[in-house]
């Protein structure tokens, strides 16, 4: 009896495993075929033959299994460092516009050409101007560079990216002060329930601001819920203690998403621990950030969120909105190509607006995005599952299907966005009318 339901238990955390790995991989890659598992197998595959070319790399084999080099950088940090000097190293003509380093960050580049280390200076005083970067490439790719080299020059970049946060920190409380006046000044006059002084400072100072690893973090700026951390891009004006119109406006766009954050709630669900004995597994995650409802691994409605949190942002800081130009593109369609036009202002109420456990018992914490689902469907012909099914489309087949559809949207030849879940509906639909029948 005791087989029988630790196989049934196997089973069901194996297909939730594998379905909860389709929904991550869609949420990093809009592109990617929903339930495209041949895709997700081919990907995986590609990594371990990645992974088996480092292991059969010697110079990074060592450099990554040396003990000192963990306590200076972490595995994403090191994989990113190789990713990038491989393909580098891999080049047979180094022209000009290949070194100005589209895959290197140049701030570890930065790292390596202001290093004191002797074998280094050597190589320089060896090399003028853009030589020493072909030499050093050339090393990197015969791996004759001493690791002992590598491994002052990721103390450097260490030693660098803590001095950035040093400096950022200090600044941190002229910033979340600014950002709280500006809040009041230029989005509190649009909202239903106005936000104090001390509550968005409080929410602000609750977080650490820190800088953001240029080579794990692609993007401009990310805020964690759970760890409570917003981070920015490193750039020459943080590090000479100056928060540039642009660095604010990146700051703001991070910190609405930390005064957008709901609730913290733990997510328990069977698993399995090293040794294959059966466990609970607990993850955290914030039932909402501003409009995109959360779970984990999984995530509803950030195309929107994302796309109105850049719009509040450029109206915080006062400097043109410069990211999600997709997201905001659709969302403005959306708005105005149904049967009436949709204020946007509901939607700057349903951001702020306590929602699911967070709201007092007796209130109506969802008031604004019942409104807004209920302009949805007055828009768009009445059907109670639009933005559901343009969510689906877009975690489906990306931004762009959703877009074609909006801007070709005939308010008066209204047509059913067509996806996997409506097509299951149609699906069961005939199953029981034949049942039925």
């Amino acid at each position: 009896m005791e087989k029988i339901s630790q196989r049934r238990l196997e089973t069901r955390v194996v297909e939730d495993s594998e379905r909860l790995a389709v929904q991550k991989e869609n949420l990093a890659d809009e592109s990617i075929d929903y339930f495209d598992v041949e895709k997700l197998k081919a990907d995986f595959a590609s990594y371990n033959q990645e992974k088996e070319r480092i292991d059969r790399a010697p110079f990074w084999r060592n450099l990554i299994q040396d003990k000192r080099t963990r306590t200076l950088a972490n595995e994403d940090r090191l994989s990113a460092i190789f990713y990038s000097y491989k393909e580098f190293s891999e080049l047979s003509d180094y022209t000009d516009e290949e070194l100005l380093h589209p895959h290197v960050t140049k701030f570890l580049w930065q790292t390596i050409l202001n290093s004191q280390n002797p074998y280094i200076i050597k190589l320089k005083s060896e090399h003028k101007e853009n030589f020493f970067e072909v030499a050093f490439l050339n090393l990197l790719k015969s791996e004759t560079l001493p690791i002992e080299v590598w491994l002052e020059i990721l103390q450097d970049y260490k030693n660098l990216l803590s001095e950035s946060d040093r400096k950022i920190g200090e600044m941190a409380p002229k910033i979340h002060e600014q950002v709280a006046d500006d809040f009041i000044e230029r989005i509190n006059p649009d909202l239903e329930t106005k936000l104090t002084r001390e509550q968005i400072l409080q929410k602000l100072q609750d977080s650490l601001l820190k800088i953001k690893d240029p080579l794990i973090y692609k993007n401009s700026g990310t805020h964690t819920p759970v760890t409570k951390v917003t981070r920015v891009n490193l750039n020459q004006d943080i590090l000479n203690g100056i928060i540039t119109p642009e660095n604010y406006h990146t700051i703001a766009h991070e910190n609405l998403h930390c005064l957008s954050t709901g609730q913290i709630l733990e997510y328990r669900f069977p698993g399995f621990d090293d040794d294959n004995n059966p466990k609970t597994i607990v993850q955290r995650d914030a039932q909402w950030i501003g409009l995109n409802v959360r779970a984990v691994l999984d995530s509803k409605f950030n195309w929107l969120n994302e796309a109105l949190t850049e719009i509040l942002a450029s109206q915080l800081s006062n400097f043109p909105p410069n990211s999600y130009q997709s997201e905001r593109e659709l969302l403005d369609l959306i708005l105005k190509n149904g049967r009436k036009q949709i204020d946007i202002k509901i939607l700057y109420n349903a951001y702020f607006e306590k929602k699911g456990k967070e709201a007092t018992k007796g209130e109506d914490g969802h008031k604004f995005w019942k409104k807004f689902r209920a302009e949805i469907r007055e828009a768009y012909d009445h059907d109670p599952q639009f933005l559901i099914r343009l969510d689906d489309l877009i975690r489906e087949k990306g931004l762009g299907a959703a877009t074609a559809i909006l801007k070709d949207w005939d308010p008066e030849n209204p047509v059913i966005i067509e996806t996997r879940s409506t097509k299951d509906e149609k699906a069961l639909a005939e199953v029981r009318a034949k049942l039925n029948s």
